[in-house]
């Protein structure tokens, strides 16, 4: 018990030093908007619409099919904690990152007690939760805000498995609805479940997966009640079955492969739509994977690790929408896949350790190597994700053919000051997608910002939502024609009522054109919906009374 305890101390003092770094880091991509824009997690007494909505209804221009309470749960905690400073929130990731790596440790000791030998596996719990500790691929959801969604299902699901473990059966059902409410993906802690109870040694007892099940029954009747039904999709297209399949298998090769290998990591990794070759190497894949299964299916540890490689992984491998160029792979879905592989490698330098003799340095030699590699990689790994420029600059680097890439390094080149190289960034989003909505925006401000307000607002004319009419509303303001731009601000109003750039534009406009007493109202909304702003404080206090 004793070693148990400084075991578990020391690994999170490493996770600590490993990833404590990236508190010094922004908010970058969608923490913009799940964070900086997030209505919800200001005002405690609004919490509870997460509970009774999808994941983005916070703000109406988005619409998605994720139901994520607890995400908005966590985020107001630390709001109400530490306001608007990332390291608040980059803290919280890493703090989740090392609760999952201690019960990793928890969970490999628990299941060695219960079916395996832990006297001859003594080191089996350790070198797992190092190897789940350090893998370069957990960099995007550890150094990234929005990751939290990934850690956290992984932390309560692992916490129910452990509860699971040790006969804890209305402990661990009331974990795993956390898990589920954190992310859809927690469903697979109650398939792992199922398997423990199927393989496990003993009596097979239903009773002790009543309270798992009557958690997933719960989540689904919450999730029903929020979105309309359990799985409505925001771009459902139809395709071919056999299209469907391909993209299914090459992106399995792509998830393993980079389990396996966790080299040139990319936040935005372009995938072809029809890629056979990787389509073949999934299928070789899913064989051998299936035929491990069969030969394991007595050795239930082996088996377990297996499952956890994959099962997570089947959810997002179903992408009705792909198309060439476009990014739908996520290195954040292995978070919890990366526990499977920790297994693997702890076993085979386990079992090398055991059968080494007295030449046990050679296989601890190895161990340390491969740490010490891996821990190399997360600490090259953390400045990219500093900000929103090193993100998207390393990014493009990577996927130069990415218009999403291009058009989310325009916008950061532009609020970091460089306009000249944030329009060219722009015009090359453009043209790999010449229809690309964000893209024309960024360009707008861009030229605006540059003086150019007549092809700015050519650039958006057209454009009916929020974000390119407030744009417009500025161009028009800048070209004197002032009643098309009052025009522009009350449309992009009407379309989003609590548009927090609108509402000061507008009033700002308005004080402009003489008229005070219509601005104030503007221009306290937007300083009610974003105190932290300075700018529209000081908007608010130079609108003569």
């Amino acid at each position: 018990m004793t070693r148990d305890r400084h075991a578990m101390a020391a690994l999170a003092a490493f996770t600590v030093a490993l990833w404590g770094g990236s508190v010094r880091n922004g908010f970058v991509y969608d923490d913009l908007v799940n964070v900086v824009g997030n209505r919800w997690i200001v005002d405690w007494g609004g919490l509870g619409r997460a509970f009774v909505e999808h994941a983005a209804g916070f703000d109406p221009r988005y619409r998605t099919s994720f139901y994520r309470p607890l995400m908005h749960v966590l985020y107001a905690a630390v709001h109400g904690l530490a306001g608007l400073r990332s390291w608040a929130y980059h803290a919280l990731n890493v703090l989740l990152h090392v609760a999952a790596v201690l019960l990793v440790y928890a969970l490999t000791r628990a299941l060695l007690e219960r079916y395996g030998e832990p006297d001859r596996h003594r080191w089996l719990p350790l070198l797992a939760a190092l190897v789940f500790c350090v893998h370069p691929v957990h960099s995007e959801p550890v150094l990234w805000v929005a990751g939290i969604t990934d850690l956290s299902f992984t932390m309560f699901g692992l916490a129910a498995l452990l509860a699971y473990v040790r006969g804890r059966a209305a402990l661990s059902g009331a974990l795993l609805l956390a898990s589920l409410l954190c992310k859809e993906t927690g469903v697979v802690v109650f398939g792992l479940m199922v398997l423990l109870e199927w393989r496990g040694p003993g009596e097979r007892s239903v009773r002790r997966l009543v309270p798992g099940l009557a958690a997933v029954a719960l989540y689904a009747a919450m999730r029903w009640n929020a979105l309309g039904s359990f799985a409505p999709s925001a771009q459902e297209h139809a395709r071919p079955a056999g299209e469907l399949a391909v993209t299914a298998l090459s992106l399995l090769a792509r998830y393993l492969g980079l389990l396996a290998a966790p080299v040139r990591l990319n936040v935005l990794r372009s995938v072809p739509a029809h890629d056979g070759t990787a389509a073949v190497m999934g299928i070789v894949l899913l064989a051998a994977l299936l035929g491990l299964g069969l030969s394991w299916r007595r050795r239930p540890l082996r088996l377990l690790a297996l499952a956890v490689a994959v099962l997570p992984i089947l959810p997002v491998l179903y992408v009705p929408g792909i198309e060439s160029g476009q990014s739908v792979f996520g290195e954040r879905y292995l978070y919890l896949p990366v526990l499977g592989v920790a297994w693997a490698a702890a076993w085979i330098l386990e079992d090398w350790r055991r059968r080494s003799g007295r030449r046990r340095v050679l296989p601890l030699a190895v161990a340390s190597a491969l740490v010490l590699a891996c821990s190399g990689a997360v600490l090259a790994r953390i400045p990219a994700w500093k900000d929103s420029l090193s993100l998207w600059s390393d990014t493009v680097s990577k996927s130069p053919d990415s218009a999403a890439a291009h058009a989310n390094l325009c916008f950061a080149l532009y609020t970091a000051g460089r306009v000249e190289a944030s329009l060219a960034a722009c015009e090359r989003a453009l043209e790999l997608e010449p229809a690309r909505l964000d893209a024309r925006i960024n360009h707008a401000t861009a030229l605006l910002a540059m003086g150019r307000p007549s092809e700015a607002k050519a650039e958006l004319d057209g454009l009916d939502v929020s974000q390119a009419l407030v744009q417009r509303g500025l161009a028009c303001m800048m070209l004197g024609l002032h009643g098309e731009a009052l025009a522009s601000y009350a449309r992009a109003l009407a379309l989003d009522a609590d548009s927090v750039e609108a509402h000061n534009d507008l009033g700002v406009a308005l004080v402009r054109l003489g008229r005070p007493a219509e601005a104030l109202p503007h221009l306290e909304r937007a300083v009610a919906l974003r105190p932290e702003q300075a700018e529209y404080r000081a908007n608010l206090h130079a609108c003569p009374r």
